[in-house]
């Protein structure tokens, strides 16, 4: 009897412990909370570990035995295997950032989560982003403790390379330079590009918008038009993702990009950056002006106040009047 209560205790000790190792149950938008932020942890103390503090830090994020592999690198199969690694070819030399958006997490009943996602690495503190890679991570809770057991870095890659290049002779053209292209031939690859899912980072974003905001125009019923205003809707969005992921050149191009949109669908333009020319008098003029878009609006975009605007152009009447 003695031996039968021992093991009924001892069972019931095992559930205990089993339960209370197991992670608790969360909901899609919880885990994929905690699993960001654990991701931006890791990867802050990564972005600062040439100091050894913050190399420590790091380490502990991983488990033991994890097992790193790298389409480059090749594998590691323990921490400090890994770390050496880390401390020998990244700590202040790479920095890493997470491509906005890209960040998948799925839940592994009993055990953690899968995240996977696309990751850049730029140069030193504030350098070039030129690297890009896709990754998935596998992370364990236990305990009340995440760690990552398995990660796999792979499809290194210049990041945006195509793009930047076109972007480069969409400005040269402007220049009066020759065409090694044509602007259709640019927009046509760079709709490509946005369909397969390859313009991801925030220069790329800005690169593809500086080729698409810059479609063909004709004359019709005696006023300048767009054969194609949808462009410039899509580089508004492209301008303002790139502006938002710290693109600075990106903030004027924003209220640009709307407002040729509008201009050419509307008649009407939002902030007063868009000006065509007057062909019976060779005379620059303003597109019409929204009046309910205020300056402090306007100079979040780098946009001159309205008085300021009609001061040195005319307005180009409305359609109808």
């Amino acid at each position: 009897m003695h031996r039968m209560v021992s093991r009924l205790a001892i069972g019931l000790l095992a559930l205990a412990s089993a339960a209370a190792a197991s992670p608790p149950e969360r909901t899609a938008e919880e885990l994929t909370r905690v699993v960001a932020g654990l991701d931006a942890a890791v990867f802050d103390a990564f972005n600062r570990c040439s100091d050894p503090a913050e190399l420590q830090r790091h380490a502990g994020y991983f488990a033991e035995d994890v097992e790193f592999y790298h389409d480059h690198g090749g594998v590691t199969w323990t921490r400090d295997d890994m770390l050496a690694r880390t401390r020998d070819n990244a700590c202040g030399k790479y920095r890493r950032e997470l491509v906005e958006g890209s960040l998948a997490v799925h839940p592994i009943a009993g055990f953690g989560a899968i995240a996977m996602g696309a990751h850049r690495f730029c140069e030193g503190t504030g350098g070039r982003c030129d690297g890009l890679a896709d990754f998935v991570m596998l992370w364990r809770e236990q305990d009340g403790r995440w760690q990552l057991t398995r990660v796999l870095s792979f499809g290194h890659r210049a990041a945006g390379t195509e793009l930047a290049t076109m972007a480069a002779q969409d400005q040269a053209v402007r220049r009066g330079e020759p065409d090694p292209s044509s602007d259709q031939a640019r927009r046509h690859r760079v709709l490509a590009l946005l369909a397969a899912g390859e313009v991801e980072t925030p220069q790329d974003k800005f690169n593809a918008a500086l080729v698409l905001q810059h479609t063909e125009l004709e004359f019709r019923d005696g006023r300048l038009a767009s054969t194609n205003p949808e462009n410039y809707l899509l580089a508004h969005h492209l301008f303002l993702a790139a502006m938002e992921g710290g693109i600075g050149e990106a903030r004027p191009l924003v209220a640009a990009s709307i407002d040729r949109y509008l201009g050419f669908t509307t008649g009407v333009q939002r902030y007063g950056t868009n000006r065509v020319i007057d062909q019976d008098t060779g005379e620059e003029l303003l597109l019409p002006i929204d009046r309910s878009v205020s300056d402090e609006e306007r100079a979040k975009y780098g946009v001159p106040p309205l008085a300021a605007l009609l001061a040195k152009w005319r307005e180009q009447p409305r359609v109808g009047q």
